[in-house]
């Protein structure tokens, strides 16, 4: 590939507006301001957005994980008890299940405590 594809396309007419001209021709405490106001204020107002969507996706997310981390314990507690109570199976898993299904239940509270916790 050469550099001549590579170069940015021709534009027709002036680069510059009239208000960046204005704005070039400003005084320095103009110029800041409006830096301040354009561009630092904007940005900062987009980050708190983009904070704001990925703390949402992310509480989403921790949700869905949690509710099917509980429904597959509670899957595997009523599997092992219909083994035990089959014969299948003589050894208590049941007790395993159930710590396992009551551990899950008590993060899920913790972590709604947490939310609570933390809410401005």
């Amino acid at each position: 590939m050469s550099a001549a594809s590579l170069a940015a396309p021709a534009v027709a007419g002036p680069q510059t507006t009239q208000g960046m001209r204005r704005l070039r021709a400003a005084s320095l405490d103009e110029r800041r301001a409006a830096y301040l106001t354009g561009r630092l204020e904007a940005q900062r107002a987009w980050y708190a957005q983009r904070s704001l969507s990925n703390r949402a996706q992310a509480t989403r997310w921790s949700v869905v994980v949690e509710i099917v981390a509980v429904a597959v314990a509670v899957a595997v507690a009523v599997a092992v008890a219909v083994s035990r109570a089959a014969g299948l199976t003589d050894f208590d898993l049941l007790g395993v299940a159930a710590a396992a299904v009551a551990a899950g239940a008590a993060w899920t509270q913790t972590r709604q405590h947490g939310a609570v916790a933390t809410a401005p």
